[in-house]
């Protein structure tokens, strides 16, 4: 598998994005319809009102997976900020002001009748970029800024600039691959900095 990745790293099959400590989740609009639902199925819509709000701007119908991350003025906090909202431990609005909700948005399952599961990466990341979100919903929802890795130099200064912008790292994902279902598979790889074993 090693020697997959350094084959695809040679003929630039490689991106690199950001490793976001927060939860992952699934964004279904549908006709202004929203629903957010997490890793174990469970809608969580109710607890992020501000992301369901901005995606009812979207006229598409669409399923873009992604990552919910927690700022407090703009820097990242750990994925127990986000879990805190999720049990609703965090309600007051001078918390919610301070500690503003994200959902960073890295791939596009579906859009209107075609599901994209079976193209490559690349394009469904094109097909993502074309959506505009992060001008259309309010800096609510963004799209992941990836990179693509030519050497191992450039992934370990991708890995740098990630860990100075309070990432835990970053993913190496194959352009060439179709979207796999479920956890991470083979397709991508997580580099992350020592402190973070989870």
């Amino acid at each position: 598998e090693a020697m997959e990745r350094l084959s695809e790293i040679a003929a630039g099959a490689i991106a690199v994005e950001d490793k976001y400590d927060g939860i992952r989740a699934q964004l279904h609009c549908d006709g202004g319809r929203v629903a957010i639902f997490g890793r174990d199925a469970n809608e969580i819509s109710v607890a992020l009102p501000e992301i369901v709000g901005a995606a009812s701007q979207l006229t598409e119908s669409v399923v873009i997976d992604g990552e919910i991350v927690a700022l407090d003025e703009g820097m990242p906090l750990a994925a127990s900020a986000v879990q805190s909202r999720l049990r609703g431990a965090e309600t007051t609005l001078t918390v919610r002001e301070r500690i503003s909700m994200q959902f960073v948005a890295f791939d596009l399952i579906a859009l209107d009748d075609r599901l994209l599961i079976g193209s490559s990466l690349e394009d469904r990341r094109t097909a993502l970029a074309a959506l505009a979100l992060d001008e259309r919903c309010e800096g609510l929802i963004r799209v992941a800024p990836q990179q693509a890795a030519q050497s191992i130099d450039d992934i370990e200064a991708a890995f740098i600039a990630a860990r100075m912008r309070g990432s835990e790292g970053v993913v190496l994902k194959s352009t060439t691959a179709p979207y796999a279902p479920g956890r991470r598979g083979s397709a991508w790889l997580k580099l992350r900095s020592e402190e973070h074993t989870s």
